[in-house]
């Protein structure tokens, strides 16, 4: 539902609200007013509220609660956020400092999940008083940008939750990493989003979100297709196993862990380097035979100039760089599809002789780089076996 539709259900108009809130707010020509959020994204429903916001200089706001001003038109109320115009200032100029300096995905974590909300909302907002004004603020947030930051984030913390998951896999803590692998999940949702230059950044709207994409959103994402759509595909990863038993939880992990890195590199191919020609991608998807091995939980690929690194995180050693034809062949090292496909695949992008010869040389370098993830060891069962031999003896 959107804002309109809203607002004809409850036979309201956007100049009524207007009027109603300069009388209520005394409005002077310095106020910049604007609705923002899910109604004016078209997410909202029957329950919505109407996000208002008013920024001004002014200390005389009769405030009804903390930051917020409400009014009454017909049988709606509407809660105005106050925001002081100085310390929007400031958070316009440390997101256009933050657009200047060379990226590195954890300066985003300089502005709070509260400042990107605003920076959103103040970018999509519509103006009730003071459009000119409003204008110029989101001049100053160019979609593009805010795109960026949105990637940067997410980004960063997939980075911080994949070292997780390798540090809980190494203590055999299955249960928790199904609930780090499905929030390393979200966060690879935003990046696909914010690739197709979605900004919202509130986790509620991931799965609306996905809904816009185009029915072939996966025809440029390294890997393998599921054929799904955007949304199909998120919840039939985010689907845990019934059980929390090694190999499932494992397989469960690297399913997500490898589409996660797919989307990072894709997202950021587009945002950030758009003039480099696409990873080429798998054509069909098969089943069956020898399954390449999967690459490990705290294994990633980023774009850096015009090659992809291929690197263990916090580790301090240096990347391997990576072709684009050989990132689109890596990117089936998964463990789950097979030899075969991915052999047809290298062959398609080297050509017959070629896709042999380097598929196999990517083989040795992720095992010589111990890059490889290994079988699961049921650390506390063995412990507990152990106990129990000790007492027994």
């Amino acid at each position: 539902m959107d804002l309109t539709e809203f607002l004809a259900r409850r036979k309201l108009t956007l100049d009524a609200i207007t009027i109603r809130a300069r009388e209520a707010l005394c409005l002077t020509d310095a106020d910049v007013l604007f609705v923002c959020g899910s109604l004016v994204e078209g997410l909202g429903n029957e329950t919505s509220d109407i996000d208002l916001y008013l920024v001004t200089s002014r200390t005389d706001i009769a405030f009804t609660s903390l930051n917020d001003v409400a009014f009454a038109v017909g049988p709606i109320v509407c809660d105005v956020r106050v925001l002081d115009r100085e310390a929007l200032e400031r958070l316009l100029t440390a997101f256009e400092r933050w657009e200047r300096q060379p990226r590195q995905p954890r300066a985003a974590t300089g502005l709070t999940e509260d400042d990107r909300k605003l920076l959103h909302r103040l970018r999509t907002g519509r103006a009730l008083h003071g459009a000119g004004e409003l204008e110029r603020y989101q001049a100053r947030v160019p979609q593009a940008h805010l795109a960026r930051h949105k990637l940067d984030w997410a980004r960063y913390q997939a980075n911080t939750l994949q070292i997780d998951l390798a540090g809980l896999n190494g203590v055999s803590d299955w249960v928790s990493m199904l609930f780090v692998a499905q929030e390393l999940l979200g966060h690879a949702v935003d990046g696909l989003v914010a690739g197709h230059g979605f900004t919202n950044p509130t986790r509620k709207w991931r799965a609306r979100l996905l809904e816009a994409l185009p029915p072939d959103w996966e025809r440029l994402l390294p890997g393998r297709p599921s054929g799904l759509s955007a949304q199909e595909r998120y919840l039939g990863l985010h689907q845990a196993p019934p059980r929390p038993t090694a190999s499932d939880v494992t397989r469960f992990t690297h399913r997500i862990v490898a589409f996660a890195r797919a989307v990072f590199t894709w997202a950021e191919q587009r945002l950030l380097a758009p003039q480099l020609p696409s990873v080429p991608v798998i054509e069909e998807r098969a089943e069956g035979g020898e399954p390449l091995p999967a690459l490990d939980f705290d294994v990633t690929v980023r774009l850096r100039d015009e090659r992809y690194d291929l690197t263990r995180l916090n580790a301090g050693t240096p990347p391997l760089q990576l072709t684009a034809q050989a990132w689109s062949v890596l990117s089936l090292f998964d463990g789950e599809t097979s030899h075969e496909q991915a052999l047809r695949h290298a062959e398609r992008v080297w050509g017959p002789d070629a896709g042999a010869r380097n598929l196999e040389s990517l083989l040795g370098t992720v095992r010589y780089s111990k890059l490889n993830a290994r079988p699961p060891i049921d650390v506390q069962g063995i412990r507990a076996l152990l106990e129990a031999a000790g007492s027994r003896s």
